[in-house]
């Protein structure tokens, strides 16, 4: 490599010795176009190559991307660091289709990024102040507000590993100097001329006349990021502040609300003005759900789930998740699959029963527990159609499923998926509510238990660079 003297990009790195000192490995997003390609050369000019592996995803989007991947490998080689390649398929996902591509590429490689990183591992990103630039004008011709002007920051997580970004506060031009002063080859996407792409049109046609105009502008949006992300930590400050009084609950002993994320108080979310409402949505929303709704969607949630109106349970749906309200809490739920109210399944009592969409039943023998099912019996479990009654075990008479229902605080959304168990044609049980009246074994009679292990849904966070948040 011959003898490099120090310069802007070996005094960026400098900065963040303890952290890269203290790192079990060294992770470089490695694409082999310029920015990446002075990042991994000077990291190996800077420490020692044992502790580092560039990472190289194939998104398979050009027909060039062997030869990139190929490219990627040689360098590797010239540098004698470990090279690991990932291939991967994009799904696009929404109406734009050109940010759609951009997007599911991006989340593609960061689902890449958390399966290779450890918990001690240290990644590092060519991101730089040019890229930081078109990012807040991207943000800010979308509606971006404090949070999404702030654009990226120079740390951030990847799962469990810290992600550093130590370029951003160099020029894409300092990297090019850096590039041709050490004579390093690289790869060009060809793609990055195609200003159908939103950042690509930024980039080659509103960028240079801005820097026409105002020689130091890079510089001036990118400090302006800086003070957006000092005000949203103010921001999020007080969000903390009020949401502490807002008796939020995480975990449900329901099983029927196994997708529920949280909830919190709405009399104590209503004592604050409508500003602070929304700043506490946003905040919470994100926190539990790694999703952020539209602006639009946000006003919804405030207008029409944030009420006390007795009774309803209206609701908001956002990217796979849900707002709902009822009886003075709102709250933060995974949409749940729909499910066939016409099923009706038979049933031994041996055999675990699937209820597609609903989780699975499970059936033990037990002393003291469970209903009356013996040999001969006919057991049947199928959802609520409407008129049904039943007498809950310790009542004199019976009343309709759906005021049972209501009575017992069955929230409205998943009333429809309560399973009711027949034996013999009359209501033996509702699952995981109560036996009716005649169906209960006594003490140290055999009876049937029934378990209901009710679907858990994860969300994961599709929008690692925090985009989804860019819309509010």
């Amino acid at each position: 490599m011959g003898t490099l003297k120090p310069d802007q990009v070996f005094a960026q790195l400098k900065r963040y010795q303890d952290e890269l000192q203290g790192a079990k490995r060294l992770y470089v997003g490695y694409s082999g176009g310029l920015d990446s390609h002075v990042l991994l050369h000077a990291l190996v000019s800077c420490y020692p190559r044992s502790t580092i592996t560039a990472i190289h995803v194939n998104h398979g989007l050009s027909e060039q991307a062997d030869d990139w991947q190929a490219h990627c490998q040689s360098v590797c080689n010239d540098l004698q660091i470990p090279l690991v390649c990932r291939r991967v398929e994009i799904v696009k996902q929404g109406k734009d289709a050109t940010a759609s591509l951009e997007a599911a590429a991006r989340r593609a490689r960061y689902r890449q990024f958390e399966t290779l990183l450890g918990a001690d591992d240290v990644l590092l990103l060519a991101h730089h102040m040019t890229d930081q630039a078109e990012t807040v004008l991207f943000r800010l011709l979308r509606g971006a507000g404090v949070k999404g002007l702030s654009a990226m920051s120079d740390r951030r997580n990847v799962g469990a590993a810290k992600a550093l970004r130590p370029l951003l506060s160099l020029t894409r031009s300092v990297l090019q100097s850096y590039a041709d002063v050490n004579q390093l080859q690289w790869v060009e996407d060809s793609s990055n001329q195609n200003v159908q792409y939103d950042r690509n049109f930024i980039r080659h046609q509103i960028m240079p006349l801005m820097t026409q105009r105002w020689p130091q502008s890079e510089t001036v949006i990118a400090r302006a990021a800086d003070h957006c992300r000092e005000a949203q930590y103010l921001v999020d400050q007080l969000a903390r502040s009020d949401l502490a009084t807002m008796a939020v609950q995480a975990v449900f002993d329901k099983p029927w609300l196994a997708n529920v994320i949280a909830s919190l108080s709405l009399d104590k979310l209503l004592l604050l003005d409508d500003i602070r409402v929304k700043n506490v949505l946003r905040y919470w929303i994100n926190s539990c759900a790694s999703r952020l709704p539209s602006t639009e969607q946000l006003n919804s949630i405030v207008k029409t789930c944030c009420t006390q109106a007795a009774g309803a349970a209206p609701f908001i749906t956002f990217a796979g998740i849900e707002c709902r309200s009822y009886q003075g809490r709102l709250y933060l739920l995974r949409s749940l699959p729909s499910i066939d109210p016409t099923l009706t399944v038979n049933s031994d009592g041996c055999q675990s029963i699937d209820l597609p969409g609903n989780g699975r039943l499970a059936f033990s023998r037990t002393l003291g527990e469970g209903i009356k099912f013996g040999a001969g019996q006919q057991l049947e479990i199928c959802y609520r159609s409407g008129g049904e009654r039943c007498c809950p075990e310790g009542r004199a008479h019976s009343q309709k499923l759906k005021k049972l229902l209501q009575e017992y605080g069955v929230e409205p959304w998943v009333r429809h998926r309560i399973p009711v168990l027949y034996v013999d044609g009359v209501i033996a049980s509702v699952i995981g509510l109560w036996h009716c009246s005649g169906h209960t074994v006594s003490s140290g009679e055999e009876g049937l238990s029934i378990h209901w292990d009710c679907p858990k849904y994860h969300v994961k966070n599709d929008c690692p660079d925090g985009s989804q948040a860019n819309m509010i």
